[in-house]
Formats: C-alpha cells, structure tokens, sequence
C-alpha cells in the first residue's frame, strides 16, 4: 500500500492560493512603481515650475501670475500622488501580510505531510521486521523439530 495524504487536495488549494497571492503582490507593486515613476516626473516639473516663477520674478513680472499658477498646479499634482503613493505602499503591505500567510498555511501542511510520511515509513519498516521475525522464527521451529 503506497502513502497517501490525506490533506494533499488542501495542500494543492493553499499552494495555488499562494500562487495568487505572489501573483496580486506583483501587481501591487508594478502599481507602485509606477505612480513612484509619476510623483518623481512630478517632482522634477515642480522644480521647474519654481525656477521659471523665480525668473519671472526677476526678468517678467508681467508672467509672474502664470507662473504662480502653474506652480501651485504642480504641487498640488505633486501632493495628490504622494497620497496615491501613501495609500498603494498601505495595499502592498496588506498583500505582503495575506502572502506571508499563505505561505505559512503551506509549510505548516508540508510539515504535516512529511511527518505523517516519516509515520508511515516506520510503520511499513515494524511490519516488514515482523514478518521476518516470524520467517526466522517459523524456520527455526522447522530446525528444531527435524532434530
């Protein structure tokens, strides 16, 4: 008789779960990435907008109001994506907690699969040691009546 898992079709369930888990984590965190990419391109059209308010300043006044405006645009901009970065880093964690979880659920049943294998192999080595047991015994119960 071959072992068999009792909880192998969960085993293969929390491996698949943990599959999807790695797969929405990756996701997240291309997400991130990508509105990070956005606040940092962001940043740099902020800077620019600064520095075309300061030259106004000295050289255009008359362009100073457009300046300002455009600045002000630009950090508002900014300050929206640093809260969409915020809140993204707040899923990423969230996903990173529900893998570190699935992966857990899956060791604590690969644990159990492979203690219940270890069980199971010494019981098949008792059950072969009794039968030789009885052979050698059988055998030297034959010697000893033909003497």
């Amino acid at each position: 008789m071959a072992f068999k898992f009792r909880l192998e079709s969960i085993l293969k369930l929390a491996e698949q779960k943990m599959k999807v888990a790695e797969g929405i984590l990756a996701r997240e965190l291309r997400t991130l990435q990508a509105i990070s990419k956005q606040k940092d391109l962001q940043a740099g059209l902020l800077t620019q907008a600064l520095a075309g308010q300061k030259a106004a300043c000295l050289n255009n006044p008359e362009n100073l109001g457009i300046w300002q405006k455009y600045s002000q645009e630009q950090k508002e901009k900014l300050l929206e994506l640093e809260n969409e970065v915020q809140k993204q880093q707040v899923v990423v964690e969230e996903k990173k907690e529900k893998l570190l979880q699935c992966r857990i659920e899956v060791e604590k049943l690969k644990r159990l699969k492979e203690k219940k294998l270890r069980i199971y192999n010494w019981e098949e080595l008792k059950k072969e040691q009794n039968i030789i047991d009885e052979i050698a015994q059988s055998s030297v119960g034959r010697n000893s009546n033909l003497s």
